[in-house]
C-alpha cells in the first residue's frame, strides 16, 4: 500500500477538523491577543458568579430532510401494470404517466377526468381514482389508458383507498369541502362502493382526516391511520372505534402473520397483533420524521418503509430487524411498490424521480426522472 508523505505546511487542510487538530508553527503572541484573553477570563468569571440567574434555553428541533424538495411533491404514487412491463406514476397537479420499463419511454395517460387523485394496487392492474364532474361515484374502464377508473363526486378529496372482498368493493377515505355550509367544517368519511357498478353501499364518518387505510382480509375490518389514533370499522358496522391512541401515518396488513404494520409520525415502525392489539416490535427507522410509505413483499416476510428521510429501509416482518438500508442520496420518499417476484423495489420520490432497486444487492437498476 502506498502512503503519501505529509508536507511540513499544515496551514491548509481539506477537513476543518484536521486543520484544528494538526499543530502549526509557533508564532509570537501579540499584545492584542493577550488583552482578548484577559477580557475572556473576566467575562467567564462574571457569569460564574451570577450562574443562578443565567439558564440555557433548550428548544426542541423540528425534523428536516437533508435535501431540498421539488415543487408540489414530485411523484406521489406508483403502481405496476398487470403485466409489469410498465409503471403508472401520478405526478404534479394530478397528471399521470405510464413509464415503459423496457424502453424507458414516458407517455402521459389520457384520463377522462381532469385529475388523478390516487392509484391503488390490484392483481388485475392498478385502479386510478380521479376527480369526477358529477355528484355521484362512477366506475369505468378507460380504453385509451387501458386502466379502470373510479370517479369521485365533486368537491371530494381522496386521501386513501383500498380494496375489499377480493376486489369486489373499494373503501375510499375522503375529505369533503363544506365551504358553502354554515359551519364551514370539512367532513371526513370512508365510502364503501361496488367496483363493478360504482353503487355507494355505505358511508361511515370519521372524526379525523385519514392518511392511510387497509383491510383485514379475514374479518373485512378496515383500519384507518390518523394523527390522533388508529380507527377500526368492523364489517357491518356504521361507526368507527379507536383501537390505538398513537399518531399513525401509514398502515399495511400482513394477512399470513395476522400483523398490522404501522408507520408513525416520529419515524418509528411497529408491528401490532390484530388479535390482541399489542406491539410485537417497534423499530426506530428514521430520525427525520413520518413514515409515509409501507409495502410488504410478495412472500410476506419483508416490509419496505420510506418517508421524510431519503433512506428506504427493509425490515424483517417477524422481528423488526433491519435487513437493508437503501440510501440513494435522493429526496424524501412518497411511495413504494414491489415487483411480483419480490426482486425489484420501485421508489417514488419528491424530486420527481422513480428508481428500480435490486432488493438483494441494493443496486439501482433503473432511474427515471419525470
Amino acid at each position: 500500500m502506498k502512503v503519501n508523505r505529509l508536507t511540513d505546511d499544515h496551514s491548509v487542510q481539506d477537513s476543518t477538523f484536521l486543520a484544528v487538530a494538526v499543530p502549526r508553527k509557533r508564532r509570537r503572541k501579540s499584545p492584542l491577543m493577550f488583552l482578548l484573553v484577559i477580557l475572556g477570563v473576566c467575562v467567564s468569571t462574571y457569569y460564574s458568579i451570577h450562574a443562578k440567574s443565567f439558564q440555557w434555553e433548550n428548544k426542541g428541533v423540528e425534523p428536516r430532510t437533508s435535501v431540498a424538495e421539488a415543487p408540489l411533491g414530485g411523484v406521489f404514487n406508483i403502481q405496476l401494470s398487470a403485466r409489469e412491463d410498465s409503471l403508472l406514476a401520478r405526478g404534479i397537479s394530478g397528471r399521470s404517466f405510464e413509464i415503459n420499463l423496457t424502453s424507458g419511454e414516458i407517455n402521459q395517460l389520457g384520463l377522462d377526468s381532469a385529475d388523478a387523485q390516487l392509484m391503488i394496487r390490484n392483481h388485475r392492474g392498478p385502479i386510478v381514482i380521479a376527480s369526477g364532474n358529477t355528484d355521484k361515484y362512477q366506475v369505468r374502464f378507460n380504453l385509451r389508458s387501458r386502466t379502470p377508473q373510479v370517479l369521485v363526486p365533486q368537491l371530494t378529496e381522496v386521501t386513501a383507498a383500498c380494496l375489499m372482498n377480493n376486489g369486489e368493493f373499494i373503501a375510499i377515505a375522503c375529505r369533503r369541502d363544506r365551504s358553502g355550509v354554515a359551519d364551514h367544517q370539512d367532513v371526513f368519511t370512508v365510502d364503501i362502493l361496488s367496483t363493478l357498478s360504482g353503487e355507494l353501499v355505505k358511508t361511515v364518518e370519521c372524526p379525523q382526516i385519514i392518511f392511510d387505510i387497509a383491510c383485514d382480509p379475514e374479518t373485512q375490518t378496515l383500519y384507518s391511520a390518523t394523527q390522533f389514533g388508529l380507527y377500526a370499522i368492523e364489517a357491518g358496522a356504521d361507526t368507527v372505534k379507536q383501537v390505538d391512541s398513537r399518531s399513525f401515518r401509514s398502515v399495511e396488513i400482513v394477512a399470513a402473520s395476522r400483523l398490522l404494520i404501522a408507520g408513525h409520525f416520529n419515524g418509528e415502525t411497529s408491528a401490532i397483533s390484530m388479535d390482541t392489539f399489542e406491539d410485537l416490535w417497534i423499530t426506530a427507522v428514521s430520525k427525520y420524521g413520518a413514515i409515509k410509505a409501507l409495502v410488504c413483499d410478495p412472500t410476506g416476510t419483508i416490509i419496505a418503509t420510506g418517508g421524510e428521510s431519503s433512506i428506504v429501509t427493509l425490515l424483517d416482518v417477524s422481528t423488526g430487524r433491519t435487513i437493508l438500508a437503501l440510501d440513494q442520496r435522493g429526496s424524501a420518499v412518497n411511495d413504494l411498490t414491489f415487483s411480483s417476484d419480490g426482486r425489484l423495489l420501485f421508489i417514488a420520490r419528491t424530486d420527481a424521480t422513480v428508481t428500480a432497486t435490486d432488493v438483494n444487492s441494493g443496486a439501482t437498476m433503473h432511474s427515471i426522472s419525470l
